[in-house]
């Protein structure tokens, strides 16, 4: 295998991982707070999800500073975030999304509490940006933003974008 060879597998890999959801990447525009970035594919399994949900654990000024963050660097995922990555986030409803053309603004989404890792440094919240077209009639599926804020360096750490769906019965 030849170096233009292997710089092809190479840069192949590494989109698919972007596209696929294994990729890490910093936000980092001038004035905006370095927030580790995770684009995971449907229904693709967060372990923060698996964490204490018990709202008895959430504190007002979590969400107070989560959304104050937020503020801070949502334009530049505002800004890379494409209808095209979203379509490409998508496993099962692929046909239906093909006319998916465009992503909602980020600006002021409606975070909620979710959970406390188990040693309390970390707190994880949840908004629904929109339905997205679903590939059964008992499917419902959301693009979502999930945060994940350091309680113990009080900053928002990592934002995940994702497509999250529900069979209703």
């Amino acid at each position: 295998m030849n170096w233009s060879s292997l710089m092809k597998v190479f840069c192949w890999v590494t989109l698919g991982l972007i596209w696929h959801g294994n990729a890490y990447g910093e936000v980092a525009s001038p004035g905006e707070p370095a927030v580790t970035r995770r684009f995971l594919a449907e229904m693709e399994r967060i372990p923060e999800l698996e964490w204490p949900s018990d709202s008895a654990l959430a504190r007002p000024q979590d969400l107070s500073r989560v959304t104050e963050d937020w503020a801070k660097c949502f334009r530049s995922l505002e800004e890379k975030l494409t209808a095209e990555m979203v379509i490409g986030l998508s496993r099962w409803a692929k046909a239906q999304m093909q006319t998916y053309a465009r992503v909602p603004r980020l600006a002021h989404p409606d975070f909620h509490f979710v959970a406390v890792s188990p040693s309390g440094q970390e707190a994880i919240f949840e908004a629904t940006l929109e339905v997205l077209p679903s590939h059964s009639p008992i499917v419902t599926r959301w693009l979502k933003l999930f945060l994940i804020y350091d309680r113990v360096n009080s900053r928002l750490s990592t934002v995940i974008v994702t497509i999250r769906g529900e069979r209703q019965e």
